[in-house]
């Protein structure tokens, strides 16, 4: 019993000492609870919206013996953006932020497009409160990740091409 109770303590000091990081102010990737934000109202309180383009990011499996997957295939890493994956960027104006705000709230009746290939390189990124949202989306099969923004997944055709549009008149199109 007392051979438990000190391997018990023992196992407690070690993952106390593992789990004991000072909290750094970082952009923390999140799911939160959007409470009851529009899309317009949430890109609006956002703290800075950037569209990014970046290199196809390909996932290789974990490393059989440590089990860690190779974290320069992440375009998110510890609560960062991983810039060297990162082809072109642009942060939007308060203009831009109400045009694609417009673009991604607009009613379009049209087919609506589910991904196939989905090897996302465009990437809206939301910055609010250190905490990053992002929409990533593949405009060959026309697949999207929404992470936090209050967006279906789900996107028309006509959406699309306006978004692709939106992206290549910033420049920032791969």
């Amino acid at each position: 019993m007392r051979n438990k109770s000190i391997i018990l303590i023992i196992c407690l000091l070690c993952f106390a000492a593992c789990h004991n990081n000072t909290p750094k102010k970082v952009a923390k990737i999140t799911t939160p609870k959007i409470t009851g934000d529009t899309l317009q109202e949430f890109m609006r309180k956002s703290d800075s919206i950037v569209l990014i383009s970046h290199i196809e990011l390909i996932i290789s499996p974990p490393n059989p013996k440590t089990g860690q997957i190779d974290s320069s295939s992440l375009l998110f890493f510890k609560n960062k953006l991983n810039n060297k994956l990162v082809t072109k960027a642009k942060k939007l104006s308060s203009l831009e932020v109400l045009m694609l705000g417009n673009l991604l709230d607009e009613d379009v009746v049209d087919d609506v497009s589910y991904a196939h290939c989905f090897i996302p390189r465009n990437t809206i990124l939301a910055y609010r409160n250190s905490l990053i949202y992002y929409i990533d989306v593949c405009f060959e099969c026309k697949g999207l990740d929404v992470v936090g923004f209050p967006l279906t997944p789900t996107m028309s055709n006509i959406k699309y091409n306006r978004l692709q549009e939106f992206f290549e008149s910033q420049g920032v199109l791969e």
